[in-house]
C-alpha cells in the first residue's frame, strides 16, 4: 500500500488506476503503484530498465497505449519540464527528448491525454501562474492504405484460388464461386441453389 501522500499524478487504464510520485511531508517520491479495481488491491510496479524520474510532486502524467507518461511538477528545489514514459509491458522509463518549444518548467499544471497528443494547460513556474497552452504529439503509427480491392482483383483469374471458370466470348475467365455468390443473387442461385450447373466447375456465358 502507497504510504500517505499529496500531489501524486494518477491515471486509469482499463480496471487499473495508476499512481506515481507525490509528498509524505518529509520526503518526494518518484514511486509507481497499481491500484487494480477488480481486486481492491495495491501493486507497487517495480522497474526493470531505465532510470526512473526524479523525486516530485505537483506534476501530471496519463496513459497512451501501453505506456505512462510523466510531465513537469516540483522537486523542492525547480519546476520540472522534463517527460518520461514507462512502459506497461516492458516496465522500463524512457526519458524523452522532444523537439519543438518546449514549456517551461511548472507544477501545479492541467494535463490531459486525447487521441494521438498530450496536451499541457498552465501551472506555476515558483513567480507567476501561466496560462499557456501546449501539444506534445505521440509518434504517429504507420497505417497501411487499404490493400481490400488490390487483394480481390488479384482473385480474378488465379490459377491457384480460383474454383469455377466461365467461358466469355471464347476466353475463359477464372473466379471464386463465394465472392461472385455474395455479390450476385444470379450467381447464389447458379452456383449454390442446388441447380445442374452448382456441380459442374467449368459455366458458359452466352454475352449477346
Amino acid at each position: 500500500i502507497p504510504s500517505k501522500r499529496s500531489c501524486p499524478s494518477w491515471s486509469t487504464l482499463k480496471d487499473s488506476i495508476f499512481m506515481f510520485g507525490g509528498y509524505d511531508g518529509v520526503e518526494r517520491k518518484n514511486d509507481l503503484f497499481e491500484y487494480r479495481i477488480l481486486e481492491r488491491r495495491w501493486v507497487e510496479i517495480k522497474a526493470e530498465g531505465g532510470t526512473p524520474p526524479s523525486t516530485r510532486y505537483f506534476h501530471a502524467c496519463g496513459v497512451h497505449r501501453d505506456c505512462l507518461y510523466v510531465f513537469g511538477g516540483y522537486n523542492g528545489r525547480e519546476r520540472l519540464c522534463d517527460l518520461y514514459q514507462f512502459s506497461l509491458k516492458t516496465r522500463t522509463w524512457t526519458a524523452i527528448k522532444a523537439a519543438g518549444e518546449i514549456p517551461k518548467g511548472r507544477s501545479s499544471l492541467a494535463a490531459e491525454i486525447y487521441k494521438n497528443s498530450l496536451f499541457v494547460f498552465g501551472g506555476y513556474n515558483g513567480q507567476t501562474v501561466l496560462n499557456d497552452f501546449f501539444e506534445y504529439r505521440f509518434m504517429c503509427v504507420n497505417i497501411e492504405p487499404p490493400q481490400l480491392r488490390k487483394d480481390l482483383h488479384r482473385l480474378l483469374n488465379h490459377d491457384q484460388f480460383s474454383d469455377v471458370t466461365f467461358l466469355v466470348e471464347g476466353h475463359r475467365v477464372r473466379a471464386v464461386r463465394a465472392l461472385l455468390a455474395v455479390r450476385s443473387e444470379h450467381f447464389r442461385a447458379l452456383l449454390f441453389g442446388g441447380m445442374r450447373e452448382s456441380h459442374q466447375p467449368r459455366r458458359s456465358t452466352d454475352t449477346d
